[in-house]
């Protein structure tokens, strides 16, 4: 049977049958149970409700939206629809419908996202992208990079804000050709607040939850003459528990680890003149977390701050042609108070200079990039690296091309790296898409990524190799979407291997490459409205692998997914959350086992007057005992209020 037959025929059984399919391939182990179950229901529902829209929609049901534009894919603003990615977009909506949380619990809940943490929100937090490591997932803010070359790097994820987020995009797949290094699992965007055109609008929330913790937020933004501006302030702190729940754990101590976070955000906007803009952004971030150390004479504390400045100019030359250009400047610092005392200072410091030319049906790009990082540390026993400071420059050229039309798309993208301390490295991508008819449409790519070792891992006294080179990665993708009436549908496969992958050698006690990895797996995402329900559902069937021993990677499950129910009904909207995951190993060789789990969350809002919202919510309806790390548990049944004030100025 063809694409378009099935289409015509009833595609929600086509969905179904694929998903019957992939699922009967995973092991029926007992942690995955959990996740097989709720992962059936997804696709019955989504099946049903795909059906239901090809046959007619419900009057009642909710029009639909017009399509987000996504700037992260390509470096330019570009239709949702025309992207030759696995991309999701996050709204403000949807962040504000999280109440009381945090960034790496809301990115969980999308597809091919997972996350670890030892201990509360504002504990070391991890989040794997596809199953790849947290270093793998490059991160910008606002367009500027944050990363740290302390230890093995990433993005200091329990610090980055999240009131502040205006909306977050997601790039799944190798993006070194547009990115450079760390971009082998993807890209995460994160937007903040920006000023709209009218008077300003000022926006109050507070917010309580389980464990005494309280939260606060206001934000002002609004645009006088030719100037925008947003700014938005935060802060929330708890008491808290014991991070380590296991008392034959040897770091176990029994008192409440309390946790608090601060954040500030300003954007600022000037229309110089018609096509031509500049743009001030700047973020600041804190955490502070305690921690569980045994009987240390020093209550334990980990601080980490990240600190963010961009300036932008966009400009419209011509008709054809568009030029950016940025300077930016980020900051990631990590201090830790106990027995003893840990600093760590990264600062990155980048420019941009980007031109792009729409000629038709076809769009050239050309990207020149630079890109300065700088690590110190010190405390107790002095310095990592026998010197204060360490630093290294990359600089790269990238060239890209595009062709649409009549829905058929080609896309080419290279780039070269160099780095002051490893030489060049070269990265390249090709990409396709067509339409198959009845809203069926599919899309291929073939790219490379690469990662840099961080600056800790060539050159830290205890551990530090100058003879590291950079981890390699090739990926291939295929995917196929079907659109219909305010619905949509996707499967995506994709398979990333991953060279030269560094290790600790605790032999010679040193980083060396030495692993190879393999990441594969199957990606559904739908979401449709069916009788006056919102539906949206993600399942993620993936076998992240160490290739050389055969074993899973820590802390990845085979089978994870997620289903969220919303609807209007008397002045509310009522929503359902289920969030599933697998069984994971805790440790390279899979002897210790973290159980799979289901999490049912309940939520309910309402505007109860012109200027007033209320929140009410309830995560962990069922009181699911789990880990994310051995040994540490997360939150059990956690209630919250949150109350949002939009008062005329």
């Amino acid at each position: 049977m063809s694409l378009t037959a099935c289409g015509d025929a009833g595609s929600g059984s086509v969905s179904l049958m694929l998903f019957m399919w992939t699922l009967n391939s995973v092991p029926r182990a007992p942690g995955v149970r959990s996740a097989v179950a709720v992962a059936v229901c997804v696709c019955a529902c989504v099946a049903t409700t795909v059906r239901a829209a090809d046959e007619g929609r419900d009057p009642g049901a909710a029009a639909p939206s017009l399509e987000p534009v996504v700037v992260t894919a390509s470096r330019l603003p570009t239709p949702l629809g025309q992207v030759l990615a696995d991309v999701t977009v996050i709204d403000r909506d949807a962040i504000e419908r999280q109440g009381v949380g945090d960034l790496a619990t809301l990115l969980s809940r999308q597809g091919g996202i997972e996350f670890d943490r030892n201990g509360g929100p504002a504990s070391a937090t991890g989040v794997f992208l596809r199953g790849a490591n947290a270093r793998f997932t490059a991160v910008l803010i606002d367009g500027q990079r944050v990363d740290s070359q302390n230890l093995q790097g990433g993005a200091t994820w329990q610090a980055l804000p999240l009131a502040a987020i205006d909306r977050i995009e997601i790039v799944r797949g190798a993006g070194s050709a547009l990115y450079g290094s760390d971009a082998v699992a993807g890209v995460i965007q994160i937007f903040t607040r920006r000023g709209r055109s009218g008077p300003p609008v000022l926006n109050l929330g507070f917010a309580l939850g389980a464990g005494r913790r309280v939260q606060w937020d206001a934000a002002i933004a609004g645009a006088v003459g030719r100037v925008d501006f947003a700014v938005t302030g935060a802060h929330e702190q708890a008491v808290g528990a014991s991070a380590i729940t296991e008392p034959s754990n040897f770091n176990f101590h029994p008192d409440a680890d309390g946790d608090r976070r601060t954040q500030w955000t300003g954007r600022f906007g000037l229309q110089v003149m018609p096509g031509q803009r500049v743009e001030l952004s700047s973020t600041r971030s804190r955490s502070r977390a305690d921690y569980d150390e045994g009987e240390t004479l020093a209550s334990p504390r980990s601080t980490s701050t990240v600190d963010t400045l961009n300036v932008g100019w966009t400009a419209q030359w011509t008709p054809t042609l568009t030029g950016r250009y940025s300077l930016g400047e980020a900051s990631d610092a990590v201090h830790i108070e106990s027995d003893y005392t840990f600093r760590s200072h990264t600062r990155m410091r980048t420019a941009l200079v980007q031109h792009d030319w729409q000629l038709g049906d076809h769009a050239l790009q050309l990207l020149l990039e630079r890109r300065n990082d700088q690590l110190s540390d010190d405390g107790d026993w002095g310095s990592s690296f026998g010197e204060p400071v360490t630093r290294r420059h990359q600089q790269a050229v990238g060239l890209g091309h595009g062709w649409t039309s009549q829905g058929r798309s080609l896309q080419w993208k290279v780039r070269r790296d160099d780095d002051s301390e490893f030489g060049s490295h070269t990265t390249g991508a090709l990409a396709a898409g067509w339409p198959l008819g009845s809203g069926w449409s599919t899309r291929a790519s073939l790219a490379q990524a690469f990662r840099a070792p961080t600056l800790y891992e060539r050159f830290a006294t205890y551990g530090g190799s100058a003879d590291l080179q950079p981890e390699a990665s090739r990926q291939a993708e295929l995917g196929l979407t079907w659109k219909g009436a305010g619905s949509r549908a996707s499967l995506t496969w994709y398979r990333n291997r991953i060279e030269g992958l560094i290790d600790y050698d605790l032999v010679d006690n040193r980083y060396v490459n030495v692993g190879l990895a393999v990441l594969k797996g199957l990606s559904f995402t739908a979401e449709t409205s069916w009788q006056g329900w919102q539906v949206q559902a993600h399942l993620d069937v993936q076998d992240p692998r160490n290739a050389l021993t055969d074993q899973r990677l820590v802390r990845r499950a085979h089978v994870h997914g997620s289903l969220d129910l919303e609807r209007e009904w008397a002045g509310w909207a009522l929503g359902a959350e289920i969030k599933a995951s697998g069984d994971r190993f805790d440790d390279v060789a899979n002897t210790r086992r973290l159980g799979g789990y289901a999490l049912l969350n309940l939520y309910a809002q309402t505007q109860v007057h012109a200027r007033w919202k209320l929140l009410l919510r309830v995560d962990n309806v069922l009181d699911k005992r789990y880990e994310t790390a051995r040994d540490y548990g997360m939150p059990g049944f956690a209630g919250q209020v949150a109350l949002r004030f939009t008062p005329g100025l």
